[in-house]
Protein backbone atom coordinates (compact mmCIF):
# COMPACT_ATOMS: atom_id res chain seq x y z
CA UNK A 1 0.00 0.00 0.00
CA UNK A 2 1.45 3.50 -0.56
CA UNK A 3 2.12 5.42 2.04
CA UNK A 4 0.17 8.36 2.97
CA UNK A 5 2.00 11.46 2.84
CA UNK A 6 0.87 14.97 4.40
CA UNK A 7 2.02 17.68 5.66
CA UNK A 8 2.07 17.77 9.13
CA UNK A 9 3.03 20.75 10.43
CA UNK A 10 0.20 22.79 11.54
CA UNK A 11 1.81 25.92 12.03
CA UNK A 12 2.89 26.37 8.51
CA UNK A 13 0.15 24.43 7.01
CA UNK A 14 -2.49 26.20 8.21
CA UNK A 15 -2.93 29.55 9.57
CA UNK A 16 -4.14 30.13 12.57
CA UNK A 17 -7.61 31.38 11.89
CA UNK A 18 -8.92 32.76 14.81
CA UNK A 19 -7.33 33.42 18.91
CA UNK A 20 -10.20 33.68 21.58
CA UNK A 21 -10.73 33.30 25.47
CA UNK A 22 -12.95 30.69 25.50
CA UNK A 23 -16.02 32.25 27.05
CA UNK A 24 -15.70 35.01 23.84
CA UNK A 25 -19.56 33.53 22.11
CA UNK A 26 -19.33 36.44 19.76
CA UNK A 27 -16.03 35.32 18.27
CA UNK A 28 -16.72 31.77 17.27
CA UNK A 29 -18.51 31.52 14.32
CA UNK A 30 -21.96 30.37 14.31
CA UNK A 31 -24.63 28.24 12.09
CA UNK A 32 -27.76 29.63 11.11
CA UNK A 33 -31.23 28.34 12.33
CA UNK A 34 -32.60 25.67 10.17
CA UNK A 35 -30.76 23.08 7.89
CA UNK A 36 -28.59 25.66 6.66
CA UNK A 37 -25.29 24.81 7.39
CA UNK A 38 -23.39 27.44 6.18
CA UNK A 39 -21.53 29.50 8.78
CA UNK A 40 -20.03 26.58 10.61
CA UNK A 41 -16.50 26.17 10.67
CA UNK A 42 -14.45 23.46 11.81
CA UNK A 43 -10.90 22.22 11.69
CA UNK A 44 -8.08 21.48 14.71
CA UNK A 45 -8.49 23.54 18.17
CA UNK A 46 -5.66 23.70 21.09
CA UNK A 47 -7.27 24.95 24.59
CA UNK A 48 -4.89 26.61 26.83
CA UNK A 49 -4.55 26.80 30.42
CA UNK A 50 -4.18 30.61 31.92
CA UNK A 51 -0.65 30.45 32.07
CA UNK A 52 -0.90 29.35 28.36
CA UNK A 53 0.03 25.35 28.77
CA UNK A 54 -1.78 23.04 26.32
CA UNK A 55 -4.57 21.36 28.12
CA UNK A 56 -6.43 19.70 25.44
CA UNK A 57 -5.98 19.07 21.75
CA UNK A 58 -9.52 18.68 19.47
CA UNK A 59 -11.20 17.81 16.19
CA UNK A 60 -14.71 19.07 15.15
CA UNK A 61 -16.78 20.44 11.88
CA UNK A 62 -18.65 22.86 14.29
CA UNK A 63 -16.29 25.18 16.35
CA UNK A 64 -18.77 26.78 18.38
CA UNK A 65 -21.14 24.07 19.12
CA UNK A 66 -18.13 21.71 20.90
CA UNK A 67 -16.04 24.38 22.67
CA UNK A 68 -18.07 26.59 23.51
CA UNK A 69 -21.50 24.80 23.93
CA UNK A 70 -20.42 21.42 24.94
CA UNK A 71 -17.09 21.90 26.27
CA UNK A 72 -17.83 25.78 28.26
CA UNK A 73 -21.57 26.34 28.86
CA UNK A 74 -22.75 22.71 29.72
CA UNK A 75 -21.33 19.62 31.36
CA UNK A 76 -21.84 17.30 28.64
CA UNK A 77 -18.08 15.13 28.84
CA UNK A 78 -15.79 14.09 30.96
CA UNK A 79 -13.44 17.49 30.05
CA UNK A 80 -16.25 19.36 32.09
CA UNK A 81 -14.62 18.56 35.25
CA UNK A 82 -11.92 20.10 34.29
CA UNK A 83 -13.61 23.32 33.39
CA UNK A 84 -12.12 25.72 35.50
CA UNK A 85 -8.64 24.97 34.02
CA UNK A 86 -10.32 25.97 30.03
CA UNK A 87 -9.15 29.67 29.55
CA UNK A 88 -8.30 30.44 25.79
CA UNK A 89 -8.51 28.71 22.38
CA UNK A 90 -6.67 28.73 19.69
CA UNK A 91 -8.64 27.53 16.01
CA UNK A 92 -7.01 25.79 13.10
CA UNK A 93 -9.61 26.09 10.37
CA UNK A 94 -8.96 22.34 8.46
CA UNK A 95 -11.78 21.29 5.57
CA UNK A 96 -10.25 17.67 5.57
CA UNK A 97 -11.79 15.13 7.61
CA UNK A 98 -8.82 13.23 7.04
CA UNK A 99 -6.41 16.03 7.82
CA UNK A 100 -8.43 16.94 11.34
CA UNK A 101 -7.87 13.21 12.35
CA UNK A 102 -4.48 12.56 11.67
CA UNK A 103 -2.96 16.08 12.89
CA UNK A 104 -5.11 15.46 16.35
CA UNK A 105 -2.89 12.53 16.95
CA UNK A 106 0.36 14.40 15.78
CA UNK A 107 -0.55 17.49 17.99
CA UNK A 108 -1.73 15.38 21.11
CA UNK A 109 1.45 13.76 21.12
CA UNK A 110 3.35 16.84 20.62
CA UNK A 111 2.33 19.07 22.58
CA UNK A 112 1.07 16.53 25.71
CA UNK A 113 -2.29 18.17 27.02
CA UNK A 114 -3.01 16.49 30.32
CA UNK A 115 -7.02 16.27 29.81
CA UNK A 116 -6.86 14.37 26.68
CA UNK A 117 -7.81 10.74 26.85
CA UNK A 118 -7.56 9.25 23.40
CA UNK A 119 -4.75 8.93 20.69
CA UNK A 120 -2.00 9.46 24.24
CA UNK A 121 1.17 8.10 23.01
CA UNK A 122 3.66 10.40 25.07
CA UNK A 123 2.94 9.05 28.32
CA UNK A 124 2.22 5.30 29.24
CA UNK A 125 0.28 6.50 32.20
CA UNK A 126 -2.21 9.64 31.26
CA UNK A 127 -3.76 9.58 34.59
CA UNK A 128 -0.30 10.05 36.77
CA UNK A 129 0.49 12.59 34.53
CA UNK A 130 -2.88 14.58 34.75
CA UNK A 131 -2.78 14.22 38.33
CA UNK A 132 0.79 15.35 38.45
CA UNK A 133 -0.48 18.60 36.00
CA UNK A 134 -2.75 19.49 38.21
CA UNK A 135 -0.59 19.24 41.80
CA UNK A 136 2.12 21.79 40.39
CA UNK A 137 0.08 24.30 38.33
CA UNK A 138 0.01 27.57 40.33
CA UNK A 139 -2.78 27.78 42.49
CA UNK A 140 -4.45 30.53 40.63
CA UNK A 141 -4.67 28.50 37.32
CA UNK A 142 -8.10 27.13 38.25
CA UNK A 143 -9.43 30.52 39.87
CA UNK A 144 -10.61 33.53 38.55
CA UNK A 145 -9.62 37.28 39.71
CA UNK A 146 -11.89 39.85 39.88
CA UNK A 147 -10.48 41.39 36.34
CA UNK A 148 -11.16 38.39 34.79
CA UNK A 149 -14.58 37.79 36.29
CA UNK A 150 -15.39 40.99 34.79
CA UNK A 151 -14.24 40.12 31.31
CA UNK A 152 -15.73 36.56 31.42
CA UNK A 153 -19.21 38.62 32.48
CA UNK A 154 -18.95 40.74 29.79
CA UNK A 155 -17.42 38.06 27.00
CA UNK A 156 -14.48 40.32 26.43
CA UNK A 157 -10.70 39.70 26.50
CA UNK A 158 -10.19 40.62 30.51
CA UNK A 159 -6.52 41.70 29.63
CA UNK A 160 -7.64 44.28 26.75
CA UNK A 161 -11.04 45.39 28.91
CA UNK A 162 -8.56 46.36 31.83
CA UNK A 163 -5.87 48.14 29.96
CA UNK A 164 -8.91 50.15 28.03
CA UNK A 165 -10.18 51.44 31.68
CA UNK A 166 -7.06 51.98 32.31
CA UNK A 167 -6.90 54.15 29.19
CA UNK A 168 -10.05 55.72 30.31
CA UNK A 169 -8.40 56.93 33.16
CA UNK A 170 -5.47 58.23 31.97
CA UNK A 171 -7.85 60.37 29.31
CA UNK A 172 -9.70 61.86 32.12
CA UNK A 173 -7.41 63.15 34.50
CA UNK A 174 -5.75 65.01 31.16
CA UNK A 175 -9.05 66.54 30.83
CA UNK A 176 -9.29 65.36 27.48
CA UNK A 177 -12.87 63.91 25.87
CA UNK A 178 -13.85 60.56 24.53
CA UNK A 179 -17.04 58.89 23.19
CA UNK A 180 -16.32 55.34 25.69
CA UNK A 181 -18.61 54.97 28.25
CA UNK A 182 -19.48 51.52 27.96
CA UNK A 183 -23.03 50.37 28.62
CA UNK A 184 -22.58 46.24 28.92
CA UNK A 185 -23.68 43.68 26.64
CA UNK A 186 -22.99 44.02 22.74
CA UNK A 187 -22.13 47.30 22.94
CA UNK A 188 -19.62 47.41 25.32
CA UNK A 189 -17.96 44.26 22.74
CA UNK A 190 -18.84 46.78 19.79
CA UNK A 191 -16.52 49.67 21.54
CA UNK A 192 -13.77 47.93 22.43
CA UNK A 193 -12.98 46.58 19.32
CA UNK A 194 -13.65 50.12 18.32
CA UNK A 195 -11.20 51.24 20.95
CA UNK A 196 -8.51 48.60 20.16
CA UNK A 197 -8.31 49.31 16.68
CA UNK A 198 -7.77 53.22 17.37
CA UNK A 199 -5.92 53.62 20.47
CA UNK A 200 -5.02 50.39 21.96
CA UNK A 201 -1.11 50.16 20.39
CA UNK A 202 -0.48 53.69 20.80
CA UNK A 203 -1.56 53.44 24.26
CA UNK A 204 0.69 50.46 25.08
CA UNK A 205 3.65 52.34 23.55
CA UNK A 206 2.93 55.56 25.27
CA UNK A 207 2.73 52.86 28.54
CA UNK A 208 5.82 51.31 27.51
CA UNK A 209 7.84 54.82 26.61
CA UNK A 210 6.76 56.35 30.51
CA UNK A 211 7.68 53.34 32.74
CA UNK A 212 11.27 52.72 30.48
CA UNK A 213 9.81 49.57 29.74
CA UNK A 214 9.39 47.28 26.15
CA UNK A 215 6.27 46.90 24.75
CA UNK A 216 6.64 42.66 25.67
CA UNK A 217 7.23 43.37 29.44
CA UNK A 218 4.49 45.73 29.60
CA UNK A 219 1.59 43.38 28.13
CA UNK A 220 3.70 40.51 30.31
CA UNK A 221 2.93 42.79 33.33
CA UNK A 222 -0.56 43.76 32.14
CA UNK A 223 -1.08 39.76 31.90
CA UNK A 224 0.00 39.37 35.52
CA UNK A 225 -1.66 41.80 37.21
CA UNK A 226 -4.93 40.60 35.50
CA UNK A 227 -4.59 36.87 35.87
CA UNK A 228 -2.37 36.01 38.68
CA UNK A 229 -3.63 39.46 40.86
CA UNK A 230 0.06 40.85 40.94
CA UNK A 231 0.21 44.02 42.34
CA UNK A 232 3.76 44.39 43.53
CA UNK A 233 6.47 45.86 41.42
CA UNK A 234 3.70 46.04 38.47
CA UNK A 235 2.84 49.04 36.11
CA UNK A 236 -0.83 47.99 36.73
CA UNK A 237 -0.81 47.60 40.40
CA UNK A 238 1.55 48.94 43.13
CA UNK A 239 3.26 51.85 40.28
CA UNK A 240 0.49 52.37 38.20
CA UNK A 241 0.06 56.68 37.74
CA UNK A 242 -2.54 57.70 35.34
CA UNK A 243 -0.74 61.26 35.37
CA UNK A 244 2.60 59.44 34.88
CA UNK A 245 2.16 58.90 31.23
Amino acid sequence: MEKLEIDMNLAKTYDLWRSLFIWQEHLYPRKPYGKNKKGKVGGIYVIYDKNDFPVYVGRTNDFYNRIYIDRFKHDSDDLCKYKDYLYSVKLFKVESKLERLVLEYKYINELKPPFNTQDVDFVENIEEYRKEYIEKADPMIDQKTEHEEEGIGMKLNPDEYLLFKKWREYVEVNNESHDYFGGGGDMTVNFLEDWKDKHMSCFINEVSKSYNKNVSQVKEELRNYVRFNKYDNNIFGQYWDAYRI
